[in-house]
């Protein structure tokens, strides 16, 4: 595969699990292997690489380890008090640390409600809560991504927290939350009900490009002047600037996950304000993957030019033996589409090697970026016999301290506040995080998820399907003829 996912893998998605101290994915680009960011097969692809994250990971861990608990935390404060005792089932590992943070602080507030934390592995937990939603056993609040909530939420295992919110709502800043994020979680799947409450949440799996400037001023390359910049702009220097005769490539962009593509594709869209739908690689129902739009297939062509002309690393081109383990951290590429926290993880990595500067995405051919939500969650369990409890630790570890730790002191991504966004030593670390904050504030594109809830399994599909076509192996034709069968055949099938 031409991308590779796992680098971003921990941070996010909602991507792939870098050995027992992985960086769990909360973008959600990758399948959720053993560990995180995603479902189960892309990864696969991406799985041959240390992650940029997991690096950042221990650049951080002394700052990490003197705020937060060893995991696991399964000790109760003051036991003889409890009163009640609630089961929080949390992703274990990297990337993770502020919820062991947030639920000591829970249990010095309330000393009287026991928590027992059950950490459980990225890539096992939708199964998982599955399993024991079934027997009646599950936790009472679970971690997850937006990607499979949904099918959760059918089942019957999460709980409506509508009527909660409303009760608490002098007590917790619930109007804090980005607006889009919570019509998404309303949206394919809730039917306007809200079962979760987002974490970590990305305007895009290709929401940011990092550029290196160095390779910029070596190749007399104008970087862009800001974040107005264009698709077109990118393409020139990543063409003027790179030279793979000299090892360097001109640009990776995450093509190999559908939710990382329908953010680029929608960048085609033909209106500048609001994009159009025609772009979308699933169509706004859920119901039709809509490789055969003229909009989709221009956007895939344009990669696919680059990719054919060497200016984009493929699967044949092994990755540098290098801390990051990926090309742009090691100086060998000019420009990586990412996830907005990928700053934060690289300039650990890069440490001063080059410099590094972060833009949003580009604008279209007609002016539209294209954006594409993800975002993980947790929620609480539908037969929990502690609801208000439950809720109490809910909010805990979803409010504002814990978001803005995780994205400064902890190995994650901010969180999908308003107030975590517009902090101002966020911003100092991660400058792109401010105009990124922006982007989000005046809403972006929803989740492509399935109207019959298989994300999943359509996410497997699509990485089985095009990984030729992004090595550049198989013409447009080639790739169309088995990725939209293939596809549409599991968009087709009833609800699990």
């Amino acid at each position: 595969m031409t991308q590779r996912i796992d680098r971003r893998g921990f941070l996010i998605l909602g991507a792939g699990a870098v050995g027992a101290a992985s960086l769990l994915a909360a973008c959600g680009g990758g399948s959720a292997p053993t560990a995180s960011s995603g479902s189960s097969s892309a990864a696969s692809a991406a799985a041959p690489a240390t992650s940029a994250a997991a690096t950042s990971a221990a650049a951080t861990s002394a700052a990490a380890s003197s705020a937060a608990p060893a995991e696991p935390t399964a000790a109760v404060q003051n036991p003889a008090k409890a009163r009640v005792t609630l089961r929080l089932m949390k992703f274990a590992g990297v990337g993770w640390e502020q919820d062991d943070r947030a639920t000591d602080l829970f249990r010095k507030a309330h000393t009287d409600i026991a928590v027992n934390v059950e950490p459980t592995v990225y890539g096992e937990m939708f199964q998982k809560c599955l399993t024991l939603g079934a027997a009646g056993n599950l936790g009472d609040l679970y971690a997850g991504h937006n990607k499979w909530m949904p099918q959760l939420q059918y089942k019957g295992i999460s709980l409506d927290l509508n009527a909660l919110v409303a009760q608490n709502s002098s007590k917790i800043n619930f109007g804090d939350f980005f607006p889009s994020v919570i019509a998404d979680a309303k949206g394919i799947g809730a039917d306007g009900k809200l079962y979760t409450f987002p974490t970590i949440v990305h305007p895009g799996g290709n929401a940011i490009v990092l550029v290196n400037m160095d390779l910029l001023k070596k190749a007399n390359v104008d970087p862009p002047k800001d974040n107005n910049w264009t698709i077109n702009d990118l393409e020139q220097i990543v063409r003027k600037a790179a030279s793979p005769k000299d090892g360097i490539f001109g640009t990776q962009v995450t093509y190999s996950s559908p939710l990382y593509a329908d953010q680029v594709t929608r960048s085609w869209g033909s209106d500048p304000k609001v994009g159009s739908e025609d772009a979308w690689l699933l169509s706004k129902d859920g119901k039709k993957e809509q490789l055969s739009s003229p909009a989709v297939k221009t956007s895939f062509e344009w990669y696919w030019q680059l990719i054919k002309a060497g200016l984009v690393p493929t699967s044949s081109d092994a990755p540098p033996n290098t801390p990051g383990g990926d090309f742009f951290t090691a100086g060998k590429l000019v420009t990586q589409g990412a996830i907005v926290g990928q700053y934060i993880a690289d300039t650990h990595v890069i440490n001063g090697k080059f410099d590094m500067q972060a833009f949003l995405w580009p604008l279209g051919p007609h002016g539209y970026r294209g954006s594409c939500l993800s975002y993980n969650t947790y929620a609480v369990y539908s037969k929990t016999k502690n609801p208000d409890e439950a809720f109490l630790l809910l909010d805990q570890l979803t409010n504002t301290d814990t978001g803005v730790w995780a994205a400064s002191l902890g190995n994650s991504n901010p969180y999908a506040r308003k107030s975590v966004w517009s902090t101002p030593d966020l911003w100092k670390a991660s400058p792109i995080t401010k105009a990124a904050g922006e982007w989000l504030s005046t809403g972006v594109d929803p989740f492509p998820q399935p109207d019959n809830l298989r994300f999943s399994e359509w996410l497997d599909a699509w990485g089985q399907h095009t990984s030729k076509y992004l090595d550049a192996k198989e013409t447009w034709d080639q790739m169309y003829a088995s990725t939209q069968t293939a596809c549409q055949n599991i968009l087709d099938q009833p609800r699990p």
